[in-house]
């Protein structure tokens, strides 16, 4: 597709079924049987999908895009930090930080972009 993004599939599912990793992992088997064999999707997720989530997308060797916000700890350095606390430095102007890690309970290494 040169590039583009391009929506493959998409489900909706009731508030009651937020963050149920059941209905996640049959999403994910849904769209592997609807690739060709080799093809490897970018995943782009919004702020409600937690790690789990993102670590079952590495384990079909898929890769993510994540927002990542609010109560959420992010270590960029030595230290970790709240996304709240981290997005005070954001601009329009997207900057690279680097290589970090996301939520200190189940850390899950992550590049990370902080844009306003």
């Amino acid at each position: 597709m040169g590039g583009r993004a391009l929506t493959l599939y998409e489900e909706v599912h009731p508030q009651a079924k937020l963050n149920n990793r059941l209905v996640h992992i049959r999403f994910l088997k849904r769209l592997a049987e609807l690739l060709p064999p080799g093809v490897a999707p970018i995943i782009v997720a919004d702020a409600a999908f937690r790690v789990p989530f993102h670590r079952a997308v590495e384990r079909r060797g898929w890769r993510w895009v994540g927002r990542v916000r609010g109560r959420d700890f992010v270590r960029l350095s030595r230290r970790w930090a709240s996304c709240t606390t981290v997005f005070r430095r954001a601009t329009a102007t997207p900057r690279l930080p680097g290589t970090g890690d996301w939520v200190r309970s189940n850390a899950l290494r992550a590049l990370f972009v902080l844009v306003n």
